[in-house]
């Protein structure tokens, strides 16, 4: 007969009871160690094997979902044995000595990342290859045959299957690369291969592809809570891809006949990019408003990205081979040659409305990422040379310098109707027999149109002087450059088809005025940081054409010898307060001028055609039909100068330029 329950077997039974039905989740330690006078239990005994509720009782197989495996830390004391099931056993949390004086928690399990793994599934995916044809056949893969025997070949032991590794991602890249789906071919394995090649998928959106999926590789790395370790390890891979995938990107849009190409119709190399680039016009990112789906980088969310580790990769290691003509298709192409005024009818064939809005602001997202931006200051088009009579090469004048250079292409632009008459035919056709309705609505478009252009210009301007110290010297030189091939442009009477057009001037204008904003404030808190001795410390701006007042042409020349040249370079300040000054000599003035030139020969027009009507004579004459054609020719003459003023003032009479320039 078995003795009766004590209080402490009792306690003991209804506590498994418990640790059973909550799956070890209570923090209890032992009994053996909360009570080490408890007389040991013999295993074996009534009391040994107390009865617990069949549906209390866990199974080890969904204990092991939550647990890990454990091994228990000896114990220097001795703990009675276990009087619980082993299916409870093995829910019960391991408990420790109280001697050691800690609460265990438990955790539930992760899944277990396995980087060996990963890192194959991963080289496989984003280069969308494997080595081992099973695994190709699988997942819908490449098979790369002839890479995997050469490897198997190198290294015989290798244990199989055969998958694609880190260490093999440059050998992987380049046996894909080096793939033509339209060789020749009799292997019947190889052209199980090729049919998984898209027939007309070229290498750079091949390589823009696999950068795509790296990205959001990166991205699902970044998401999971991986150790330390695991997680360098992998960020360490797939940098390396990148660099790879970027490297031959841009090997590819340099040099497009590097490795076999598809034949097709589609434009390879650069030509590849500008479709993107164009796309931000119609993109709902920061330089657009609408979707654009069908091109190959999204500019919502791909283009800035890649171009930025285009930039990061190149920099100083040959970026003007990779994107300088880049920057030349998207300056100097039809887009900016055509004007940013058009009708329907005299719009050029295949080109949008809005193509010049494409092109500036493909050149505003280039500009954004200072490599680039750095790089675009450094092409020989950014500040062409002089003319040279031997190379018969460089620029004679300011209006060549302007339609020459890169940002003068881009600048040119406006609604000034002496450089772009399309104007007029737009806007005021028939200007005197408009009535003033369509004249505001007309002006208030003209107006929307140049705040746009100049808001864009000035963002690559700054872009540019943001960039680094030798891009924004490269700026400086720039406009002292413009100042000096324009200095005639003040005088009273120039040649207006050998310097900078007004369109350009003016806009460099309006740049140059919100880059002096920081420190030209109503209150004029920052004037002393404009160098007062800048002509004696600068060679910017040459004094030698200007106008003196007060000293000879010697004193003047004495005076240039004396100046402390050697002095402190001044500052991005002065530069900026000195050249605005220049250019708004060159600007505001002569566009002045010419329209007092016009007003006059309005006046002289409108005599001759009152003494014309005034004259009745050659009424019932044969001259009558030469004077009534006269007068109508007259009359359209003087309703076209009418309108070449109203866009003139449009533009120096916009509310944004005036604010500033006063």
């Amino acid at each position: 007969m078995s003795d009766p329950h004590t209080p402490q077997t009792d306690a003991d039974r209804i506590r498994n009871k418990r640790l059973a039905r909550l799956g070890g989740s209570s923090n209890v330690s032992s009994p053996t160690a909360s009570s080490p006078a408890t007389p040991s239990v013999v295993p074996g005994s009534p009391s040994t094997q107390p009865s617990v509720n069949p549906e209390h009782q866990i199974t080890s197989d969904a204990a092991q979902k939550y647990v890990k495996p454990f091994t228990p830390i000896p114990h220097t004391t001795q703990s009675a044995p276990s009087t619980v099931r082993p299916a409870a056993r093995e829910k019960i949390a391991p408990q420790t000595s109280q001697s050691l004086n800690t609460t265990p928690k438990l955790k539930q399990i992760q899944s277990v990342f396995s980087y060996s793994k990963w890192e194959e599934d991963t080289v496989e995916n984003i280069f969308g290859i494997a080595l081992d044809r099973d695994v190709a056949s699988r997942n819908k893969l490449v098979w790369l045959k002839a890479l995997a025997e050469e490897i198997k070949s190198e290294t015989p032991d290798l244990s199989l299957p055969l998958r694609a590794k880190g260490e093999y991602a440059d050998r992987l890249l380049i046996a894909r690369l080096e793939l033509d789906p339209q060789a020749m071919v009799d292997d019947q394995e190889q052209l199980i291969i090729q049919e998984l090649i898209p027939p007309q998928q070229t290498c750079f959106e091949y390589l823009v592809g696999c950068w795509k999926r790296l990205v959001a590789q990166r991205s699902a790395i970044l998401k999971r809570n991986l150790p330390q370790k695991d997680f360098e390890q992998a960020s360490a891979l797939i940098e390396k891809l990148r660099e790879l995938v970027i490297s031959y990107a841009g090997l590819t849009l340099q040099e497009p006949s590097m490795f076999p190409q598809p034949q097709t119709t589609k434009p390879l190399g650069v030509e590849e990019l500008l479709p993107s680039l164009y796309a931000l016009n119609s993109s709902p990112s920061i330089f657009g408003s609408s979707s654009e789906s069908s091109v190959l980088l999204n500019p919502s969310t791909d283009l800035v990205p890649f171009l930025t580790d285009i930039g990061n990769r190149f920099y100083q290691d040959g970026l003007e081979d990779v994107l300088g003509e880049v920057v030349r298709r998207v300056v100097f192409g039809r887009n900016l040659a055509a004007g940013m005024v058009h009708t329907t009818a005299t719009l050029p064939q295949g080109m949008s409305p809005s193509g010049w809005r494409s092109s500036v602001m493909a050149m505003e997202c280039l500009c954004s990422i200072k490599p680039i931006a750095a790089m675009i200051t450094s092409l020989p088009e950014w500040n062409p040379l002089p003319w040279n009579e031997e190379t018969g090469s460089g620029v004679r004048n300011g209006n060549e310098h302007e339609k020459g250079s890169i940002l003068g292409f881009v600048m040119r632009l406006g609604i000034f109707a002496r450089d772009w008459p399309m104007v007029l035919e737009a806007y005021y056709k028939g200007f005197d027999q408009m009535s003033l309705r369509d004249k505001e609505a007309s002006d208030a478009s003209l107006k929307a149109t140049l705040n746009n252009l100049q808001l864009s210009l000035f963002n690559i301007v700054n872009a540019l002087v943001r960039a680094g110290p030798e891009p924004r010297e490269a700026f400086l030189a720039y406009v002292a450059r413009v100042v000096e091939l324009n200095r005639k442009r003040a005088a009273m009477q120039f040649k207006y088809e050998e310097h900078a057009s007004d369109s350009f001037i003016h806009n460099l204008h309006y740049v140059l005025l919100r880059l002096a904003e920081p420190f030209m404030d109503t209150q004029y808190k920052q004037l002393n940081k404009i160098d007062l001795r800048y002509y004696e410390r600068s060679r910017r701006i040459s004094l030698k054409d200007l106008t003196r007042i007060n000293a000879t042409p010697p004193e003047i020349e004495e005076w240039e010898n004396a100046a402390d040249a050697a002095g402190p370079a001044p500052n991005f300040v002065s530069d900026i307060f000195y050249l605005l000054s220049a250019v708004n000599h060159l600007s505001t003035g002569p566009i002045s001028n010419y329209i007092s030139a016009i007003s006059r020969h309005v006046r002289d027009i409108q005599k001759e055609l009152e003494l014309m009507e005034q004259d009745e004579s050659w009424k019932g004459t044969p001259s009558q039909p030469q004077v009534e054609l006269a007068l109508k020719r007259g009359k359209e003459q003087l309703s076209k100068l009418h309108a070449m003023m109203e866009s003139m003032y449009v533009a120096i009479l916009q509310d944004d330029f005036t604010v500033r320039s006063s």
